[in-house]
């Protein structure tokens, strides 16, 4: 094989591994795309969830606007409240 040939091969094979090296391990490479993808995905599912318990409070808040049923129920069970005349009997399961 003739040295400019060598020379040449030389040159194209560290070209090519410079191509590889930017190509998987850059800023832009396809590592960091995979890393990017991967937290888009769980950001949307986390979105899901938080969307679904925001659905959840503005339900509630309605039912607060309208009712006073729901203000009883909430101050029943967050508060420990009852009414006036009535026995409260709390059972204590093992």
């Amino acid at each position: 094989m003739k040295p400019a040939t060598k020379t040449l091969l030389v040159f194209l094979a560290l070209v090519l591994v410079f191509f590889q090296y930017r190509l998987w391990f850059a800023e832009d490479g396809i590592i960091k795309t995979w890393h990017f993808k991967k937290n888009i995905a769980d950001q949307v599912t986390q979105n899901q969830i938080i969307r679904q318990q925001n659905k959840i409070l503005l339900n509630d808040i309605q039912d607060l606007k309208q009712g006073g049923s729901a203000i009883e129920e909430h101050a029943r069970n967050d508060l420990g409240m009852i009414k006036e005349g009535e026995i409260f009997y709390r059972t204590v399961k093992k």
